[in-house]
């Protein structure tokens, strides 16, 4: 037997993950748990960049599929201490993008994902 496909395969994800910031890679691995529990089908990093206008791209950190074929785009964002309770850090330009994106592409779901003491918390466009 050939071990051809699972050192390429081992090479594609060592590349996508040192692409991967530190929140990006928490979130695979959250995402990689919901796999494994038969939560999810499947989910990829990076794999499509939207065009939301002319010179205008949108590139979410990951798409999810979810159990009944559904796809969903979820980008991941830092966190910030609010009142006591830890908020989502974003700029307002990423939320536009996403916004439009959800606007123009109403087939997927669109949202954003944060990490908090409990797990994750996430936003719903």
């Amino acid at each position: 037997m050939s071990t051809e496909p699972l050192i390429a395969k081992a090479l594609i994800l060592d590349r996508t993950a040192a692409k991967m910031n530190r929140t990006e890679a928490a979130y695979s691995a959250y995402l990689l748990s919901l796999l494994h529990g038969g939560f999810i089908r499947s989910f990829d990093f990076e794999p499509e960049k939207f065009r939301l206008g002319p010179d205008c791209f949108y590139t979410p950190d990951f798409r999810i599929v979810e159990v009944d074929m559904s796809i969903s785009f979820m980008d991941t964002k830092g966190t910030t201490k609010k009142n006591g309770k830890e908020k989502p850090y974003y700029r307002d330009k990423s939320i536009i993008k996403m916004k439009l994106a959800a606007e123009l592409h109403p087939m997927y779901r669109w949202g954003m994902a944060w990490k908090t003491k409990g797990g994750w918390d996430s936003k719903i466009f």
